[in-house]
């Protein structure tokens, strides 16, 4: 466990639950990262694929039994057994629908979000109390401007090989080329046409 001060100097909190031990509330940050300007923390690579789902799981029951020792006072084993088992299908189902949405602050701040839309559903089934709720930003935050995802419309079209308009460019001059032959030898020929076409003259003795 790392007890760190709160810079009130500083423009952000090195922590997410600094926010909340400003306003005087019970907040912790549990991660394996040694410190908060670690560049594992703003990686996009943060699939499932590079998640020990065994350790997740011990860690999830690990946490959850501490929290609900500490919050209903009580040192009873045995709390997530039978029905509220943590198991690894549970576990690999949350994380399959963690990594499959984006998770970017612009995002999540978003009234129709699915994965926030997500959770709230899953948490009313066992809680009266859950809700969400839309914050603007701290002023003690540095001015952030979050721009929505860009929405376009990509038009595919299907053409024809380049074999299809070699075969159409030599049709084509081939018709040039009678044309221009017709056109180049055609008063001999009419000529010709108007010889054969003319009776022929009787010759006399």
């Amino acid at each position: 466990m790392v007890h760190r001060k709160i810079n009130l100097q500083e423009d952000t909190q090195a922590w997410e639950h600094e926010k909340y031990s400003m306003r005087r509330l019970p907040a912790f940050t549990l991660s394996r990262l040694l410190g908060p300007k670690t560049g594992e923390r703003g990686s996009i690579l943060d699939t499932s694929e590079n998640v020990d789902l065994t350790s997740l799981t011990r860690n999830t029951v690990v946490v959850a039994t501490a929290l609900l020792r500490h919050i209903y006072n009580t040192s009873v084993d045995g709390i997530f057994d039978n029905g509220l088992a943590v198991t690894k299908k549970s576990v690999k189902s949350w994380l399959d629908l963690l990594t499959s949405q984006p998770r970017s602050p612009q995002l999540l701040s978003g009234k129709n979000n699915p994965l926030v839309s997500t959770l709230h559903q899953i948490l009313t089934r066992y809680t009266n109390e859950a809700r969400v709720t839309f914050l603007k930003a701290d002023k003690r935050d540095p001015e952030w401007a979050f721009y929505d995802i860009t929405r376009a419309t990509m038009a595919a079209y299907a053409v024809k090989p380049a074999a299809f308009d070699f075969l159409l460019t030599m049709a084509i001059l081939a018709y040039l080329g009678v044309i221009y032959v017709f056109l180049q030898y055609f008063p001999k020929l009419y000529a010709m046409m108007v010889r054969l076409a003319s009776p022929q003259k009787s010759k006399t003795h």
